[in-house]
């Protein structure tokens, strides 16, 4: 008696149009077939169906899979019965060819990133508006993560170089919106060791089309509730954003700064119009006063808003100020535009 056993299918398929989801199956085996087993996985992410704003589901089990996702899996089969022999032999090809050397990019974490198109590819955002204009499905980038594999394989650059130039050749050929993200494996699983949101909303919404054994068992303990953060991941994120908070206030202070700086170019230009060899930052507002004030050229509420920016600059350089509050910082933007406008009628621009 033969047993019957039901698989599970991956709901999460609904979440995409049945185009995305085959021009992303259609990469993945390209990809696969080339690297063989230095490609760990290959997922699709970031469904952006209508259905998209539901709650994911748990893994239901279902009694007969559709024959696309059985075809599928066969020719995976397939090719996990060469994949060694492939990757290798790839790799050894690949290398032998000086053409596709270019410069190797990494993030900040250090993860392999496949890099934008070239020249020949110039046209990209217009194809993809043509694309949305045609396909009512069609509402952005198709979204594909590579895991693949930093611990059976050393990452030289030679090989980093010969993955990143055949990944972006793969892509163009296959679909323009493709959007590519590379991680290692063990980056991977350290997102998903301390309940990582990034691996966690990865997990949540993916479907693995290229899966060598983990991708679907991590999704399963996602939805049976046993990946959780761990306290180290958040004081970890907590840390993070406390530095986020401190680089922002950073970006208004600099932000302040080029406002005066802004001022002071627009008062050397208005000077120099005359012929005059421009002061020094700090004589700015009273060579205004001299030449523009006391002819009635200008009011003399704008030396004294170049003189309230240089001493706030001061400020600022000295550690003084150390913080700009939204407000402060609208009512300057202002002042400073007031100021340019003014000074580039005093330089004969319009």
């Amino acid at each position: 008696m033969k047993a019957q056993i039901q698989r599970r299918d991956n709901p999460f398929k609904s979440k995409y149009s049945s185009e995305d989801y085959d021009t992303a199956r259609t990469f993945a085996t390209k990809i696969y077939k080339e690297f063989g087993a230095f490609i760990k996985a290959i997922m699709i992410f970031g469904g952006e169906s209508a259905k998209t704003s539901e709650i994911a589901p748990q893994l239901n089990e279902v009694s007969d899979p559709e024959e696309k996702h059985k075809s599928f899996l066969k020719e995976i089969k397939e090719t996990l019965t060469s994949q060694q022999s492939a990757a290798n032999q790839f790799l050894q090809n690949s290398l032998q060819n000086p053409a596709e050397q270019n410069k190797i990019m990494h993030d900040k974490h250090g993860h392999l990133i496949p890099q934008p198109y070239s020249s020949p590819h110039q046209t990209f955002n217009q194809d993809k508006a043509n694309q949305a204009s045609n396909n009512p499905y069609v509402k952005g980038d198709i979204d594909i993560l590579i895991i693949v594999d930093n611990v059976s394989f050393y990452l030289t650059p030679e090989i980093i170089e010969v993955y990143r130039v055949v990944t972006e050749r793969i892509a163009v050929e296959t679909s323009k919106r493709l959007h590519i993200t590379t991680l290692r494996i063990t980056s991977f699983w350290e997102y998903m060791r301390v309940g990582d949101p990034i691996g966690i909303n990865i997990l949540r919404s993916g479907i693995a089309l290229i899966d060598t054994g983990f991708i679907y068992p991590m999704q399963l303990l996602l939805f049976e509730g046993r990946i959780r953060p761990t306290p180290e991941s958040v004081s970890s994120y907590f840390n993070r954003s406390s530095s986020s908070m401190l680089t922002s206030k950073g970006h208004i202070i600099q932000a302040t700064l080029d406002l005066y700086w802004a001022a002071i170019d627009a008062s050397h230009a208005a000077v120099m119009h005359l012929g005059e060899i421009p002061a020094s930052p700090r004589e700015i507002s009273s060579i205004l006063y001299e030449r523009f004030v006391k002819t009635g050229k200008i009011n003399k509420k704008y030396p004294a808003t170049m003189e309230k920016m240089y001493q706030l600059s001061r400020e600022i350089l000295h550690r003084e100020r150390k913080s700009i509050d939204g407000k402060e910082y609208q009512q300057l933007a202002e002042e400073a535009q007031e100021f340019v406008d003014v000074m580039r009628k005093l330089s004969g621009r319009k």
